[in-house]
């Protein structure tokens, strides 16, 4: 696991928001256009294929967010995992600055050690962890 895979995480929890919202908005636009469909009033063939298009492509775009989330749990994933891998002080120092994304001077002041320190051990466990996947 290198830095750049790592420094993914915050990002997919970001995504994953946004992606909840446009799904949000999706099913929001689809309870619409079903309403329109189903209502019983007489429409014309015209209409009706129109909304039943609609229909679709939004189904499509469901499924293509659903696909979206899948992908970016499993990078979450495979994160947690290389995380999970080191030892304890290691873990809450990656965890600290990757997962919950806090800045270096705050880590060092809540894991009580320098930023020397916090610097020197982070490269070790980059290293440790690139060895380990290769």
């Amino acid at each position: 696991m290198r830095k750049e895979e790592m420094i993914k995480y915050n990002k997919i929890k970001t995504e994953l928001l946004q992606i909840k919202e446009k799904l949000d908005e999706i099913e929001e636009s689809y309870t619409q256009v079903r309403a329109a469909y189903i209502n019983g009033m007489p429409k014309s063939k015209t209409i009706k294929d129109s909304i039943a298009e609609a229909i679709a492509r939004i189904e499509r775009l469901r499924e293509i967010y659903n696909n979206k989330i899948t992908e970016l749990l499993d990078m979450q994933i495979k994160i947690e995992a290389a995380i999970d891998k080191l030892d304890g002080y290691e873990r809450i120092l990656m965890r600290k600055r990757y997962i919950d994304g806090l800045k270096w001077e705050i880590i060092c002041e809540q894991i009580n050690c320098s930023w020397k320190t916090a610097h020197r051990l982070h490269n070790k466990i980059l290293e440790k962890l690139k060895d380990d996947i290769e």
